[in-house]
């Protein structure tokens, strides 16, 4: 770097620089050789002019270091501070240490910094600037940057990682800070709604005004209260929202060491224990939650639902075959609109028997031995090519699971993409619900599974196809649908 101007503070007769300085000499009175000796000071700019000069350029300064992170360090004097990035220094800086600075002015996500800088200690145990006390957050701005700064009246208002939000009941404001360190695992430990005092912090900046500490007794979490305490597990206390045979978990802890009772509704259906009974028909019980700590305490009431025995367990509800019945198309071009009737097929529960009536775009029904979705030709009405059929009616129960029996790709494999399961309420706007890959060319089971598509809906299956000269598509030979009564 470039040295700085000096300024010439005089001629001195002793190489100590120390006394009056020489203003004048008579010639006529030197009597034998004299080495007189210059005095000179640096003439270097203040924190606030190299803050102001432009990116890259060398320079050199003085200030005090107020903290250190690493090999971060924040320097100030009495116009402004300055952050020093990975800074060469020497092994025993400490904080008070008056420093004479050298590097290259740089910026980092508008952070003001200096770049490749080498500190040399000029002196220690120097009074620090001012501490700023922070009455407003909106106030401090890009100016403040790394200056030394005390804040109280915060609360804390979340936390995540690296990252705690402060506010003071209108303004947020965050306290970044990177793992793993000390200051990390403390922020961890904070509690929403807590009382924060921050009695040393840095104004910190990434793309915005954002807070640092640099040790862990900077930064005081403030005791909260038993009311607190109890309203924070009050809201963190869940139930689920129905029971089953299993029993349900009521727990007798809750957040902050608070102590939990219950009393149920209706103990012969639901415990205190969690114990479950099921009973014959739907039954509602409230279960109250008697949260405390202390003196304080509050109550959390839960409505949980037992279903009798038998509801809602998985079963075949609908087997349909797609091989005999309803309309027939056997041309080697699918045929578009085409509303059939398919057969309940004789493995339907209870052996029932009948027919439910189904719409397709590009399907070729009823053929001997298989029925086909695609063609020569496919759909674009709904935004992509495609071929489906789908139920013209509405199931009346809860589904979870659909089997496409025989499934298997026909003619040009390449033609054919995903196969799409979807679910409407109307008829008219569709929602997939659950995708698989196109299946091979051997007939096997294609099944969509864990799903929850509710009561009153219709389903569809849906192929993505190109339209071709040749022949190609899904082709399957039945559908099985399951569910759970409602």
């Amino acid at each position: 770097a470039p040295k700085p101007s000096q300024n010439f503070l005089g001629w001195y007769a002793n190489p100590e620089l120390t006394g009056e300085a020489i203003t004048s000499v008579q010639t006529a009175n030197i009597t034998a050789i004299t080495t007189l000796y210059p005095k000179w000071e640096l003439d270097l700019p203040t924190i606030l002019e190299v803050r102001a000069l432009l990116l890259g350029t060398a320079t050199a300064f003085e200030g005090i270091v107020t903290g250190i992170d690493g090999n971060n360090i924040f320097v100030q004097d009495n116009t402004a501070a300055i952050y020093l990035y990975n800074a060469n220094k020497p092994a025993d800086l400490a904080v008070g240490d008056k420093v004479y600075v050298e590097g290259n002015r740089d910026v980092y996500n508008g952070l003001q910094q200096i770049t490749n800088a080498t500190v040399t200690i000029q002196s220690s145990g120097n009074t620090l600037p001012a501490i700023l006390t922070v009455t407003d957050i909106t106030s401090l701005t890009e100016a403040h940057q790394t200056q030394r700064i005390t804040i109280s009246d915060l609360t804390v208002k979340s936390q995540s990682g690296s990252n705690l939000v402060l506010t003071d009941g209108t303004n947020d404001i965050t306290l970044y800070e990177s793992g793993p360190s000390a200051v990390y695992n403390h922020i961890q430990t904070a509690i929403v709604g807590q009382s924060v005092i921050i009695h040393e912090g840095f104004v910190g900046w990434y793309n915005g005004l954002q807070l640092k500490v640099n040790d862990v007794l900077s930064l005081e979490f403030v005791e909260i209260s038993d009311e607190l305490k109890v309203a924070l597990a009050k809201e963190a206390l869940t139930l689920p929202e129905i029971a089953t045979a299993d029993g349900i978990t009521l727990p007798t802890e809750g957040l902050h060491e608070t102590a939990i009772t219950w009393t149920s509704s209706n103990e012969a259906i639901i415990a205190i224990d969690g114990t479950v009974v099921l009973p014959t028909e739907e039954t509602e019980v409230t279960l109250t939650a008697t949260i405390s700590k202390g003196d304080a305490s509050d109550t959390k009431e839960f409505l949980v639902t037992v279903h009798p025995e038998g509801f809602g367990v998985e079963e075949l509800l609908y087997s349909y075959n797609f091989l005999d019945g309803g309309s027939s198309n056997n041309s080697g071009y699918a045929s578009t609109n085409l509303s059939t009737n398919v057969s309940y097929a004789a493995d339907n529960p209870g052996g029932t028997t009948g027919t439910t009536a189904w719409k397709a775009n590009y399907a070729n029904l009823s053929m001997t031995t298989e029925t086909r979705l695609g063609g020569k030709l496919v759909s674009t009405e709904y935004g992509s090519p495609s071929a489906n059929i789908g139920t013209d009616f509405k199931y009346v129960q809860t589904l979870t699971k659909v089997e496409i029996l025989g499934a298997k790709t026909f003619g040009t494999a390449g033609n054919v993409g995903k196969i799409h399961l979807q679910t409407s309420t109307d008829g008219v706007n569709w929602t997939t619900v659950s995708s698989s890959d196109k299946p091979g060319k051997t007939a096997s089971t294609m099944i969509f599974e864990e799903l929850n598509i509710s009561a009153n809906s219709h389903i569809r299956i849906v192929v993505e196809i190109e339209a071709s000269t040749k022949n190609s598509g899904l082709s399957f030979t039945g559908i099985k649908v399951y569910g759970y009564q409602n």
